[in-house]
């Protein structure tokens, strides 16, 4: 993954997080926290809520994140597939994203949250020249 795509993930605190459901599309603002050795985003949710259910009946899910704003803004759309973590991940994974939100202890802590990893598979950033990178560069 190109540098400046990694540096725009490690920076990151919130994105967007789109599933579907029932034929839906359905947007969800998420703190999130880069792993950038396993290339995951982590994120964390109610066991109960809408994203949970959609990403029970399909685990496919795209995260848009903006890195600043004017004329340096970049923003990032990730792709991949979107799993629930369990046993020693999950509670490595709640060590790493609390580490990077202490201010949502609430929205990470406790059994009925469940600690979310999205594998990245593709990502497309743009800035405010229009100019694109995509990692996997695509090939024709």
């Amino acid at each position: 993954m190109p540098g400046s795509l990694e540096s725009v993930l490690q920076r990151a605190r919130v994105a967007c997080l789109a599933t579907c459901g029932d034929g839906q599309p359905y947007v969800s603002l998420m703190n999130v926290t880069y792993c950038r050795q396993e290339r995951t985003v982590l994120m964390s949710t109610r066991r109960d809520s809408t994203k949970f259910r959609n990403l029970a009946r399909n685990p496919r899910g795209a995260l848009l994140v903006q890195d600043g704003s004017g004329p340096t803004a970049r923003a990032v759309t990730l792709l991949g597939v979107v799993r629930v973590l369990e046993g020693t991940e999950d509670a490595r994974a709640r060590l790493l994203h609390l580490a990077a939100h202490p201010q949502s202890a609430h929205f990470i802590q406790g059994a009925e949250i469940a600690m979310l990893a999205m594998s990245v598979e593709r990502a497309v950033m743009s800035d405010q020249l229009d100019r694109v990178t995509v990692w996997p560069p695509e090939h024709p």
